[in-house]
């Protein structure tokens, strides 16, 4: 996997996911609150960051109360998305595109992984064409058993036997979740 969070944004990699989950869930406590202020301020605060980063944070702003705040973050993150190669919006062509820093070659992310259903935050980010280049292409990906690859550095051999299976999942979820959409 890539290198941790971006300076400044410490802590949004699990508190924004877990969040996020705990908002969209309706669970009350002392402790989302605090973590929801948190988020908002290292959220407001964010100039570089990461792909797994941005997906922790697409979970909190999918869930944030503030539904005006958290346009407004999505469309400043998006455009930090898009403006510092976090996406391969051309899967096509990925020979010499930008790889996010601490990444291995190869390692990529692509719109649906930003955007896994039309509902999501990532989803006003892109283009029908750049949606539709991104789900062609995974869905393309799929491999001889039924599974899809994972799209991260095997640090080890057993890495693609763990992670293969929830990237499978991933990749099915999204592919039915766009189906007739993009």
């Amino acid at each position: 996997m890539g290198p941790g969070p971006a300076p400044g944004s410490r802590g949004l990699l699990t508190t924004a996911r877990a969040a996020g989950y705990l908002l969209r869930n309706r669970i009350e406590h002392a402790w989302v609150d605090g973590a929801a202020a948190f988020c908002r301020t290292r959220i407001d605060a964010v100039e570089a960051s990461h792909p797994y980063e941005v997906f922790s944070i697409c979970v909190f702003l999918g869930a944030a109360p503030d539904r005006a705040w958290a346009a407004r973050a999505a469309a400043r993150i998006g455009d930090l998305v898009r403006d510092t190669g976090l996406v391969l919006l051309d899967p096509e062509n990925a020979e010499g595109a930008a790889v996010p820093a601490g990444y291995a070659p190869g390692e990529h992310h692509l719109a649906c992984d930003f955007a896994p259903e039309p509902g999501s935050v990532g989803a006003a980010w892109f283009t029908p064409g750049e949606m539709r280049a991104a789900l062609d292409f995974r869905a393309a990906e799929q491999e001889a058993d039924g599974g899809w690859p994972i799209h991260y550095r095997r640090w080890h051999a057993g890495i693609e036997l763990q992670a293969r299976p929830g990237f499978t999942v991933a990749a099915l979820r999204t592919l039915r979740a766009w189906e007739g959409r993009a």
